[in-house]
C-alpha cells in the first residue's frame, strides 16, 4: 500500500542517486520498466480525500511526496506533479527525510514541471496477487473530484488483512466508503501472540481492523 511504497521508494531513489553520481550509471536499476511506471500507481492510489489504504497501510496520504517530484524529473513525466501542485506548501516537506533527493533529481534531469499537466487516463489497473482497479474523475483534489478504488486478493499476502478485498469511494469532498486504518503493531503484540500468523487460528482474526468484518466486502 501507500505507506510501504513511500518507505521502499525513498531508499530506492537514494541508491539510484548514489550510483549515478559515483559511476554515471544506475547499473540498469533506473531503467527498468517498473521504475518508470510506479509513479502513476502512487498517483492513482490517492483519492480526493485521502489515500486508498489497504493491508497494513494508513489513509493519511494528502501531503506532498518528494518521491513523485524525483520520478517526474527523472522520467520526464510532469503529470506526476498534479498532486504535488495541489498540496505544495511551506511545511509540506517538513518531515521528509529524503528531501535532498529532489535536488539530485532536478539537477541531473531538469524538466519543466507544469501545473497544467494531467494524466490522460481515468483508469489504472493491475492483476497480480492483489488485483486492483483505480478510477479517477477529476484532478483538482476538491469537491468536484470522484474517486473509486477496488482491490481483491487474500490473507496470504505480506501485511495483508483477513479480507478478500475491499473498496473506497470519494465524492463531493467526502469518503463515503472507507477501510479502517491499521493499528499499532507494538500495542497489538503486547496483548496478542502470533500477530503475523496468517493461518485459520491466527490472532489477526480477532482484531477488528484486520479481520473481514470491518471491510467493505461480504
Amino acid at each position: 500500500g501507500n505507506g510501504y511504497w513511500g518507505y521502499a521508494m525513498s531508499y530506492q531513489i537514494v541508491i539510484i542517486n548514489a550510483l549515478e553520481t559515483a559511476f554515471g550509471s544506475s547499473c540498469g536499476i533506473g531503467d527498468c520498466s517498473g521504475m518508470k511506471k510506479t509513479g502513476l500507481w502512487k498517483l492513482y492510489m490517492c483519492g480526493s480525500t485521502g489515500g486508498f489504504n489497504f493491508s497494513d497501510s494508513g489513509s493519511s496520504s494528502l501531503s506532498a511526496t518528494s518521491q513523485l517530484i524525483w520520478l517526474a524529473a527523472r522520467y520526464n513525466l510532469p503529470e506526476l506533479m498534479v498532486r504535488e501542485w495541489a498540496y505544495l506548501k511551506p511545511t509540506g516537506y517538513s518531515t521528509d527525510r529524503c528531501l535532498p533527493s529532489i535536488i539530485c533529481g532536478l539537477v541531473r534531469y531538469p524538466v519543466h514541471l507544469s501545473p497544467s499537466a494531467f494524466p490522460t487516463s481515468r483508469l489504472w489497473t493491475a492483476n497480480d496477487l492483489s488485483p486492483i482497479v483505480l478510477a479517477r474523475q477529476g484532478w483538482k483534489y476538491d469537491e468536484s473530484d470522484k474517486y473509486f478504488g477496488l482491490k481483491g486478493g487474500g490473507a496470504f499476502n505480506n501485511h495483508s488483512h483477513m479480507d478478500a478485498g475491499h473498496f473506497v469511494y470519494d465524492a463531493f469532498g467526502i469518503r463515503w466508503a472507507w477501510d479502517t486504518s491499521m493499528g499499532d503493531y507494538n500495542s497489538y503484540e503486547q496483548q496478542l501472540s502470533g500477530l503475523f500468523n496468517r493461518d485459520q487460528k491466527s490472532s489477526r482474526w480477532d482484531i477488528l481492523c484486520q479481520n473481514n468484518y470491518y471491510h467493505n466486502t461480504l
